[in-house]
């Protein structure tokens, strides 16, 4: 289904004599859980700012979720500084902000949204 999703988006989005806009997408982490269900976690990689754009603009994430949030805060950081060779100390606050605001959901902010939510934890 995601190489179905790939496809259509490159044909909706792809400019004249340009099928692929990105590399295909490629599995970077495949769990299974307890009940025998797997789950795959998948990336692909561009470099073309249009598309960038258009992931950000048209598309995004579901409001609200933490990867929204840190979509969000890396999107902005990509906006202030694409296009140019990054400096020792822009390195260094890419590097704090990975660390601040990690792709992967950090338990205490799914506590807090619980609470948030339901007016406590689960």
């Amino acid at each position: 289904m995601l190489i179905g999703e790939y496809i259509e988006l490159s044909k909706r989005h792809g400019f004249p004599g340009q099928t692929y806009l990105w590399s295909r997408p490629h599995p970077i982490r495949i769990l299974k859980t307890k009940d025998d269900r797997i789950t795959v976690a998948w990336r692909f990689e561009t470099e073309n700012r249009e598309l960038n754009d258009l992931f950000h603009d048209y598309y995004g994430m579901l409001p609200g979720t933490w990867k929204s949030i840190v979509f969000e805060k890396l999107y902005q950081f990509y906006k202030n500084y694409r296009g140019r060779r990054l400096a020792d100390h822009e390195i260094e606050e890419l590097h704090r902000l990975k660390e601040e605001y990690p792709w992967d959901v950090p338990p205490t902010w799914v506590k807090r949204k619980l609470r948030e939510l339901f007016g406590r934890e689960l």
